[in-house]
């Protein structure tokens, strides 16, 4: 049965307007401004287990005059004595029944150190009053004696004295049940508030004494005595000091912003660190807790214990690291801190770090409660300006390191070490200051959801989720949340609601994967809520932090999910404005290229090649872009597949311009350090693709891409020779592209580097002292006899190219022309001019000599050609 449909219909009625929340800051202006913020009362074992409270010896040594010496807790026969002896009476009031008094006269200690403790006890009771140590008085007035059935009504104590501002009360070991103390202070029932003190009744009592404390202007009472008798000693608390006279009254009155303010504070809001600006040593506050911190620190202590009923309150040590890295004039450049929890102290001095150490490392945030900067949780320590000092915080610090920058400027390391008080509300640490600890927090709260389909946990986790900077989820339990919610039987109302919480607490360091994405859509699609959702996943998928350095298959993914989501919300996202214009950030990468390329192939083959036109045209323009010299082998030929099936089985207009930026940036990256790579790729199976791209380079290339291409082949043997075997290998329009490449590219390039070997001879036989320029242009002689003899599309053949540029090598000119002498009498199609005549123009002397010595009739023919036009062309000009 899933429980949470009651919980979920209960919720849907409409709560009303509680009271206006407070905030950090009221209660740092509350504690400012509350001279007085203590306890109206107070009531502790006094037997020195607590560093609160002083020890009272258990052997108080008490003697009644004409009783005598009275061992506690008292025997039968001690307490007929005290009933039957005459410095003895009952009392005659109508509120204290049936119980005797002994007027303090008659009562003696015979232990020297009861006075002295009761003077130690009376000054713990007034840090309890906000009252200075020395400016209260503790004065014995009476024995009070209670058996079975003694009770005392409601009622108020009173006194002549001016000085009379409380009563103390000393239980002395004694053994009973019942007798509850109750402390009653407030204007009525409804706004006054009520302590109740057992004072060790059937156990602790016979064996310590106990005491009570209570201002005069607060009403008490004693519950009947079931079983046994207490002996109390009562004392008059007598204030010594100047000003007013303390009174609950006046505590209340300062208090009451200070409580207001604990009280209203936020759920997520309930842990505050009040800073103490010192350290305080550990041995110091396991030996006396609250005790060891000086009267301010411990007035704020008392403060916040009264005023924040059921929190608890520790004293924890903490230390900062506070790195400067300082430029050559002092200036400074980086500036890093980091704090951590080195001991926590409950308030009697315990050390319990083992079990709030874990539990405080991410919780705790030490920056000021002050601080209001947009999209940031303001801070827990309670200061009044958020840019206060590092001084004012954690006190003084000390240099552990300082180290001198070789360019000037030093590094420095200060740390301070300093204690502050830290109190949270109990009722809280397991789920809101669990997701203050960021994802892990909330992953351990997400599994507890599941496992017990705790919807009430669920709400609080929707309400840090959307309070708190935090507080947010990972992948992982967003996921698991919003499945939890397709499974659930609340109402849809409810799970709308709790799913759109969910998707806008995404961590903005997680991007929705895959199987999250397919989660919301089905969600939108079982709850028919994509209109709904549509606000928070536009949230989510514009936020700039999420979006910043994300790899390029992320807007794959997200193109796909909107392209989904928007057929079941009739286009309301925009997919140009969510996808495809973040597509175009400098800020994109790409970790690998076949996931970009199956992620465009799945996106065609789901939603059509006219619905996502324009991510494949971003997507190409993107890999265009983040060109760079480095890019691998792999990712450069997986954009030429990428280019070429979209061609094959698309032919999207864009491709054009896809074309002529593939053709110039391929031939620049495979010169630089592709140069092996490529080689290599080329000699793979994939050898078909490296041809295809260097056929796009030929076809769709400017001058400075054929340019590039040559310079890669004639940069290297193995280059060379891997290109020539590639070609070999494919019969298909092989030779077409060789002939292009060796004309357009080769010819005009030198051989030069220190990928030749020196193993050509020259025509005498011997070996060059230098590689011979034209040693790329000789395998590809080698490799396709008779390729220079060929045509070319307009008509040209080798020769008219490796004339047509100035730069081009002699050697390489004459190693054309002896593999196809006739071409020195083919007239250029495209210059109009005898190849001897291109080589004039481009001052190649040598080339010029050696091209007219295959045909000297050339100059007679060209100088009968343009001085007349009747003499007809010779036979041996044509080829």
């Amino acid at each position: 049965m899933d429980l949470g449909i009651l919980d979920a219909r209960l919720s849907e009625a409409e709560e009303d307007e509680g009271p206006e929340n407070s905030t950090r800051n009221d209660i740092t202006a509350a504690l400012a401004s509350a001279t007085l913020a203590g306890s109206f009362c107070s009531s502790h074992k006094a037997d020195g287990t607590s560093n609160l409270t002083p020890a009272l010896p258990s052997q108080a040594g008490l003697c009644i005059t004409s009783i005598g010496d009275v061992p506690l807790p008292l025997l039968p026969q001690q307490e007929k004595r005290i009933k039957s002896s005459k410095v003895s009476q009952l009392l005659n009031d109508e509120c204290w029944q049936n119980t005797w008094s002994i007027d303090a006269s008659k009562l003696t200690s015979k232990n020297p150190s009861w006075e002295v403790s009761v003077g130690n006890l009376a000054k713990s009771v007034a840090y309890k009053f906000v009252i200075r140590p020395n400016d209260l008085r503790a004065d014995m007035n009476m024995l009070l004696y209670m058996e079975a059935g003694s009770r005392v009504d409601w009622c108020i104590d009173d006194e002549d004295s001016d000085e009379f501002v409380g009563v103390m009360y000393i239980q002395l070991p004694s053994a009973f049940t019942g007798g509850e103390a109750n402390i009653f202070f407030g204007q009525n029932e409804d706004e006054g508030v009520t302590e109740t003190f057992d004072l060790g009744a059937g156990g602790e009592a016979q064996f310590a004494c106990h005491y009570l404390a209570h201002f005069a202007d607060c009403e008490y009472c004693f519950e009947p005595i079931l079983t046994g008798s207490r002996v109390l000693i009562r004392y008059s608390l007598m204030y010594q000091g100047r000003g007013p006279t303390p009174s609950a009254r006046l505590l209340q009155e300062s208090i009451s912003p200070l409580r207001w303010a604990f009280g209203n504070l936020k759920p997520m809001d309930r842990m505050v660190l009040y800073p103490l600006c010192r350290k305080y040593s550990s041995c110091q506050l396991i030996r006396r807790g609250l005790s060891a911190l000086s009267r301010d620190h411990r007035s704020k202590a008392e403060a916040i214990l009264s005023s924040s009923p059921g929190w608890t309150l520790l004293i924890v040590n903490c230390k900062l690291v506070h790195k400067e890295e300082t430029g050559f004039y002092g200036e400074m450049i980086k500036s890093s801190k980091s704090n951590s929890v080195l001991g926590v102290y409950d308030v009697e001095g315990r050390n319990v770090s083992a079990a709030e150490k874990p539990f405080l490392r991410d919780a705790l945030d030490f920056t000021s409660a002050a601080r209001n900067h947009s999209g940031v949780d303001p801070g827990m320590i309670l200061t009044t300006n958020e840019g206060v000092a590092l001084g004012d915080l954690w006190g003084s610090s000390s240099l552990t390191s300082s180290e001198e920058r070789y360019y000037g400027g030093h590094n420095k390391t200060y740390s301070y070490n300093a204690t502050f008080l830290l109190a949270y509300d109990s009722n809280y640490r397991d789920v809101e200051f669990e997701c203050l600890k960021g994802e892990a927090g909330t992953s351990k709260i997400a599994a507890s959801i599941v496992s017990f389909r705790d919807y009430g946990l669920f709400e609080r986790l929707a309400t840090m989720l959307e309070s708190k900077h935090k507080c947010v989820l990972n992948t992982n339990s967003c996921q698991v949340l919003l499945e939890f919610l397709l499974r659930s039987r609340v109402a849809k109302d409810k799970r709308i609601s709790f799913s759109t919480k969910v998707i806008e607490g995404l961590s903005l360091t997680a991007e929705p994967n895959e199987i999250l994405y397919s989660t919301i859509l089905t969600l939108c699609s079982k709850l028919q809520c994509a209109a709904q959702m549509a606000s928070c996943i536009s949230l989510l998928l514009q936020n700039s932090k999420r979006k910043k350095d994300r790899d390029l298959s992320v807007f794959l993914l997200r193109a796909d999910f909107l392209l989904k989501f928007n057929r079941l919300d009739s286009s309301s996202l925009s997919l140009q404005t969510l996808v495809i214009n973040d597509m175009k950030s400098s800020k994109r990468r790409v970790e690998s290229s076949c996931t970009i390329n199956e992620l465009i192939y799945a996106l065609i083959s789901t939603h059509g090649a006219h619905a996502v036109a324009a991510v494949v045209r971003e997507t190409l323009s993107f890999l265009s872009r983040h060109h760079s010299s480095n890019i691998s082998v792999v990712a450069i030929m997986d954009r030429a597949s990428l280019i070429s099936k979209m061609n094959e089985e698309h032919s999207f207009a864009f491709l054009a311009d896809s074309f002529n930026r593939f053709a110039n940036e391929f031939s620049s990256m495979i010169r630089g350090m592709l140069v092996p790579s490529f080689a290599t790729y080329l000699a793979g199976e994939n050898k078909r693709l490296g041809l295809k791209a260097i056929s796009w380079v030929l076809e769709h290339g400017n001058d400075r891409a054929f340019d590039n291409l040559g310079k890669w082949i004639a940069g290297s043997e193995n280059e060379t020779r891997s290109l020539v075997t590639a070609l070999s290998s494919e019969s298909e329009a092989s030779g077409t592209l060789a002939l292009s490449i060796l004309n357009k590219c080769a010819v005009q390039q030198r051989s030069e580097g220190y990928g030749w070997s020196t193993t050509f001879e020259d025509a005498l036989g011997r070996s060059p002292p230098s590689v011979p320029p034209s040693l790329h242009t000789r395998i590809f002689l080698a490799e396709f006899p008779g390729i220079t003899s060929k045509r070319d599309s307009v008509g040209r053949v080798t020769l008219h190219y490796a004339v047509d540029k100035k730069e081009t090598p002699f050697d390489t000119i004459h190693r054309v022309l002896e593999s196809f002498p006739r071409a020195a009498s083919i007239l250029d199609p495209v210059t109009k001019l005898y190849p001897f005549m291109q080589a004039g123009m481009n001052s190649q002397v040598d080339a010029t000599f050696s091209l007219l010595l295959k045909n000297p009739s050339l100059v007679a023919g060209v100088h009968c050609n343009h001085t007349t036009n009747k003499r007809k062309r010779s036979p041996s000009m044509d080829l």
